[in-house]
């Protein structure tokens, strides 16, 4: 009897990498095209690339950063280019589409506003240091915050500075890319290194009130991924793994609720659901409404970079290249796909599906 089960061990163990493999093949999904966006950085393979500007789409074309400085747009599904923009610098801010012109920040400090059908340049400013997060865009008002964690509003037509808000230089190092301001109302809200959020009228660039939700011993507390206000709670989420709730109608934004989590690398918001991705690679939804009530958790075995929230589906992305599907309702993992190559950049929406552009530049669609 032990021989036996001893040999049906054996030959399960020796069916194993066979049975994984198929299951692999099985849980990948049809990719729709891959393209390689950047074939000179393709070809070199660098250990290590953080391209977090990614590409704007615009029509059949695409816009972004293609190396040494230089922006350009590109039809998508060929290898014609319909402009390029000389920057003069690396691009360090997500490429953004706001309104038939792109907006993109480099590494010496520039912000360009540039028209995204001809590549003319529309007006560039100047600012205390270069961005790295989303530019934002308030009726004609555009908002920026820099490294340097000064908050500019920019009027978006002539490019000329209409206030500044300093919230003070970071007392560390602060993570890149962090949360983009958000605007509700007459009121700015943004994210700081100190894990602080800063409420600043879209007017008047005066401060209403300024918080720190929950003090911290790590050493990471910047404020990360998406915030968003629904009736009038404030949502944000913090490297350090915390969840939190405010009340922005209170004059100190009053706690309502708060969670703690993992390191926290990203976070995203659908229907009053809040989608979470960590460090660890855990992917957690979150009901709003519930007091953050915990509606499902997955774990993907890799850093999580992005997620996004389709009707019924949420993808994640991660800094080691890889992508699962999860179905949004049950968080069951759907398929999984491995590129190679970390992506940290925000995936682009085109008229058939989802679009994963890697650190080498490699472009990966998927349908939805």
């Amino acid at each position: 009897m032990q021989i036996k089960r001893l040999t049906t061990f054996l030959l399960l163990m020796m069916a194993m990498p066979t049975m994984l493999a198929a299951a692999d093949l099985e849980s990948r999904p049809f990719r729709l095209r891959t393209f390689k966006m950047a074939p000179a950085i393709d070809r070199e393979k660098p250990i290590g690339r953080d391209f977090r500007s990614g590409f704007a789409s615009h029509g059949d074309s695409v816009v972004g950063d293609f190396g040494e400085g230089w922006v350009g747009s590109r039809v998508f599904t060929g290898d014609k280019f319909n402009w390029w923009f000389n920057a003069g610098g690396e691009v360090t801010s997500p490429v953004s589409n706001l309104g038939g012109f792109v907006v993109f920040g480099i590494r010496e400090g520039k912000v360009f506003k540039v028209d995204i059908a001809t590549g003319k340049r529309a007006w560039e400013a100047s600012l205390d240091s270069f961005t790295d997060r989303k530019p934002v865009l308030a009726g004609n008002t555009l908002l920026i915050q820099t490294s340097a964690q000064v908050i500019y509003a920019i009027d978006y037509q002539t490019g000329k500075s209409l206030w500044l808000f300093d919230a003070g230089f970071p007392d560390g190092l602060a993570v890149a890319g962090g949360a983009a301001p958000v605007v509700f109302g007459d009121t700015v809200v943004a994210g700081l290194a100190s894990g602080e959020v800063v409420a600043i009228g879209l007017q008047s660039g005066k401060q209403s009130w300024r918080t720190n939700p929950s003090v911290s011993e790590s050493r990471f507390t910047d404020v990360v991924g998406e915030m968003h206000v629904k009736d009038n709670l404030l949502y944000l989420t913090r490297f350090d793994g915390l969840v939190a709730a405010l009340d922005t109608k209170s004059s100190d934004a009053r706690l309502v609720w708060q969670e703690k989590y993992p390191a926290i690398a990203t976070s995203t918001h659908r229907n009053g659901k809040m989608f979470i991705g960590c460090v660890n690679g855990d992917v957690i939804e979150l009901d709003e409404g519930n007091q953050g009530r915990q509606v499902w958790r997955g774990n993907t075995g890799s850093p999580i970079s992005t997620v996004t929230a389709a009707e019924t589906k949420l993808v994640s992305a991660g800094s080691d290249g890889r992508v699962f599907s999860f179905d949004i309702q049950t968080g069951a993992i759907q398929w999984h796909d491995f590129l190679a190559y970390g992506i940290t950049a925000q995936p682009m929406f085109l008229q058939d599906g989802i679009y994963f552009v890697t650190g080498l530049g490699n472009v990966y669609g998927y349908r939805l």
